[in-house]
């Protein structure tokens, strides 16, 4: 209900842009699908972008257009793009291919970018 609550609030203006960072990690998976399917709708039904960073490989996909994996060579070191995607529609048809391909590219404590809502999974 929290969680709810601060998204409501977050989108009371009507952002354009909406940022989360790892907004639903502390969830239970009950409440976490809720909540994955209250954004998808609330993205729908008002057209603005969300970046939402997140670690968890399947949420990037459900709730992204696009997935940005970021990774670096050493702690100190910037992050660089190592995968650049776009979601298809029909992920859901090849989904093993797709979280094999996310969790690959973010081997080595990569984070992940979504858009659209674009998720960020390291």
């Amino acid at each position: 209900m929290q969680q709810r609550v601060a998204i409501a609030q977050a989108l009371i203006n009507r952002p354009r842009i909406l940022l989360m960072d790892e907004a639903f990690s502390a969830l239970d998976p009950a409440t976490r699908r809720e909540t994955q399917s209250l954004m998808r709708t609330l993205w729908k039904d008002n057209q603005f972008t969300a970046l939402f960073v997140t670690h968890n490989t399947r949420e990037a996909l459900l709730l992204g257009s696009r997935v940005i994996v970021l990774a670096k060579d050493h702690a100190d070191s910037p992050s660089t793009i190592v995968l650049d995607e776009m979601v298809p529609a029909h992920w859901r048809d090849q989904e093993d291919a797709w979280i094999g391909k996310l969790e690959k590219a973010s081997e080595g404590g990569a984070a992940l970018v979504q858009r659209g809502a674009t998720a960020i999974h390291a």
